[in-house]
């Protein structure tokens, strides 16, 4: 084994790469509380959310089924906006978009008592590999004060 000040450094653009390991990625960007107002957060940041809605809000679920809302939530989303299966690059796409208007963001979710995260979906194709994020964009989400979580499945079809 060599000593550790010999081994190469791992350079952060390899997580820009085309994932041969996956099937499918989105990346969704949300803030999240019990007192969050979708609207307010539009009009301080000038961000149209793609889904949001107010706790207590009745709407419609994906199977159809009307359901009450049990938080605040606002989000942003990489799906139909982004073809790739870098999770970073889709990460990339909603940090450019926020960025310019980080100081609103950051002020609008503390007011709100809002959590924000970035949601990582991933579908793996083969038995064996996941997504990366490289040291800049981590850096890039911490100063937005967001979690970053992965939502992983697959690979579809295994018994």
């Amino acid at each position: 084994m060599r000593p550790r000040s010999e081994t190469a450094e791992i350079p952060s653009v390899w997580t820009l790469d085309e994932n041969p390991n996956c099937e499918e990625t989105y990346v969704s960007l949300r803030l999240a509380g019990d007192a969050l107002v979708p609207e307010e957060v539009e009009r301080v940041t000038s961000l149209r959310s793609e889904f949001g809605a107010a706790k207590g809000e009745l709407r419609r679920s994906r199977t159809g089924r009307e359901t009450r809302q049990r938080t605040g939530v606002w989000g942003i989303s990489s799906r139909g906006h982004v073809a790739s299966t870098s999770v970073e690059r889709h990460i990339l796409y909603l940090l450019e978009k926020v960025e310019p208007v980080k100081d609103k963001f950051l002020t609008v979710a503390r007011e709100q008592s809002a959590t924000a995260d970035f949601m990582c979906y991933w579908v793996r194709l083969a038995d064996q590999g996941g997504p990366g994020v490289g040291p800049d964009t981590l850096r890039r989400i911490s100063e937005l004060g967001a979690i970053l979580w992965f939502d992983l499945y697959g690979p579809w079809g295994e018994d």
